[in-house]
């Protein structure tokens, strides 16, 4: 079986490196000239855990390849994937341009039977437009369209996709599922669940969306535990002994960001205003997950009685740990603020791309945590990065003008810094006295 990618981003470049790992002949189609000759050479523009390695198996044993010519492509595959970008529109729709332009592609280079299979992000509908376009352009050869979302997290996406909880087939007769089942044999198959195509692309943004709304609730809960005199840590402990509630996405924070939780609860709101829906809770997720960083900010500015000036070391820009992706990143959001407010920032990330950052004169960005620490008056924790876990925290101390941190994630152990000195400020518990030196 010989398949098509076309989209050599995120998603579209693990799906092909795991779908050459299963002993498929896949090729992966892009425009870009220059990326495709640097993944040729396994020179690969994102950091995600094990893809590098599994790129470069599937290009020695010669069941990946990359290419710039899309019919070429088509006409040599029995399956073509769209994993091109949906970028957010101002107003929190998706484009979906890039994927209606794929879709005219494909249907002029066809010239037999092929199976159109959607893993980007769309908007309910979007299948249906995409059919339209191969009655259209195609004529009288065979086709079916699909939709198979991806449900991949950043950090831990080629184990996702070799190790999936479930997969989705939104299609229309049992020939499609049994071709798009058949392509997964191999992996730790879960459950395959196949419905309507509709269903499979509202699928995508119900679980996003559900996702941001327990991050957001164990935000707010953590707001209150503070207020009252409890602890997030333990409330959320008992919380995951539910088997109802589950023991993923409750831990606090400075809220959600990346590539797809923020735009997918935007999208999704905006579908349901497109459909006369009210959605009140999905709009509610979305104000309080803005809210969250603007909070976190002023925790910070009203430990200083002047701002102006002072040097505060940001250790991690990325979203989260185990990715090099600072899109949405609440870091950035909190960085951007805080310089407002008339703050210098040193920053370091083992893996984040922040190249933006770099313009801003207000921000040092440094090569690693102790040099971030130098003249600061305070750290923030903003990244839970298993490097920051184990820094020496007495060195750290030494480089600072002022001990004082700001944990944003609960990931240091409080009882040591105390003993060393500092103050410490955590998210959902009362802050402990420091203990004096």
């Amino acid at each position: 079986m010989r398949i098509s990618i076309i989209g050599t981003g995120y998603v579209g470049l693990v799906s092909g490196a795991c779908f050459s790992k299963l002993g498929l002949n896949v090729i992966c189609v892009d425009n870009d000239v220059e990326k495709l000759n640097r993944l040729q050479r396994n020179i690969i523009d994102i950091y995600e855990p094990g893809l590098e390695e599994l790129v470069r198996r599937g290009i020695d044993s010669g069941k990946l390849s990359f290419s710039d010519d899309l019919p070429n492509a088509v006409n040599k595959s029995d399956i073509v994937f769209i994993s091109v970008g949906t970028q957010g529109k101002q107003n929190g729709e998706l484009d979906i341009s890039q994927v209606l332009i794929a879709s005219h592609e494909i249907a002029k280079a066809m010239s037999g039977y092929t199976l159109i299979v959607t893993k980007s992000t769309v908007p309910v509908g979007t299948g249906s437009e995409i059919e339209r376009i191969f009655k259209n352009i195609a004529g009288k050869k065979s086709f079916d369209i699909a939709s198979n979302p991806e449900f991949l997290r950043e950090g831990s996406a080629v184990y996702d996709f070799l190790n999936p909880e479930r997969i989705v087939i939104g299609c229309k007769n049992d020939k499609v599922a049994n071709l798009l089942k058949g392509l997964y044999q191999g992996i730790n198959l879960g459950p395959v669940f196949r419905t309507n195509i509709e269903t499979a692309e509202l699928i995508k943004f119900a679980s996003n969306s559900f996702l941001a709304t327990k991050i957001t609730f164990i935000n707010e809960m953590s707001i209150l535990c503070e207020s009252v005199g409890a602890d997030i840590r333990d409330l959320a402990t008992a919380l995951k002994f539910d088997k109802r509630i589950g023991d993923t996405y409750l831990s606090p924070g400075p809220g959600y960001g990346g590539s797809c939780l923020p735009k997918d609860t935007k999208a999704l709101f905006e579908t349901a205003k497109n459909h006369d829906v009210q959605a009140p809770l999905i709009n509610s997720v979305i104000q309080a997950n803005d809210d969250r960083v603007i909070q976190l900010s002023r925790r910070v500015t009203n430990s200083f009685e002047n701002p102006e000036g002072i040097r505060i070391g940001v250790l991690g820009t990325t979203f989260k740990a185990n990715t090099d992706d600072i899109r949405h990143s609440p870091s950035i959001y909190l960085i951007r603020r805080l310089i407002q407010a008339g703050f210098k920032i040193n920053t370091y990330d083992p893996k984040g791309n922040i190249s933006t950052l770099k313009s801003l004169p207000e921000v040092q960005v440094c090569e690693n945590a102790y040099k971030a620490a130098i003249n600061c008056q305070a750290i923030i924790i903003m990244t839970e990065w298993e490097d920051f876990r184990v820094l020496d925290f007495n060195k750290i101390g030494k480089l600072m003008c002022n001990k004082l941190i700001f944990d944003f994630r609960n990931l240091l152990d409080e009882k040591k810094l105390l003993k060393l000195g500092f103050a410490y400020k955590g998210v959902g518990f009362k802050t402990p006295e420091r203990i004096k030196e």
